[in-house]
């Protein structure tokens, strides 16, 4: 298997759950702005959207996104466990997973991450954050 991932980016969630889980696993490192892997292959080729985090598993598919990539690594190392296995508690994972990546990651961290991102769109970003943080 093997996981690619930039450094500080979301994928860092990724690469943490394979460390708990403990199992054989290939890390290799995208460039963000340029979308190749440190030995230059075309990351583009993995994922044409160019985002980390994708794993490549053992048979060969691709899969994306966090909540995603962390549900399979939680299946695939249930001895970890990384994961409620079934019912509610399943379900409230995938609820977490998904409020973290839709309500914190695109509406208030990548704002403010962005360097290219007036100032006060930031505030703006910050403002509306406080509520979500404190739920």
């Amino acid at each position: 298997m093997q996981l690619y991932f930039s450094p500080l980016a979301c994928s860092m969630a990724s690469r943490i759950a394979l460390y708990e889980a403990d199992g054989p696993t290939g890390f290799i490192e995208v460039d963000a702005k340029t979308k190749r892997t440190l030995d230059g292959a075309d990351f583009l080729s993995i994922n044409p959207l160019g985002l980390v985090p994708a794993i490549r598993t053992d048979d060969g598919e691709v899969l994306t996104e966090n909540a995603a990539i962390l549900q399979y690594i939680a299946d695939r190392s249930p001895a970890a466990k990384l994961a409620p296995r079934e019912g509610m508690g399943r379900s409230r994972l995938h609820q977490w997973l998904c409020f973290i990546g839709t309500e914190l990651h695109k509406a208030l961290f990548a704002p403010l991450f962005d360097p290219k991102m007036p100032e006060a769109a930031k505030a703006r970003a910050v403002e509306k954050g406080g509520s979500r943080l404190a739920a």
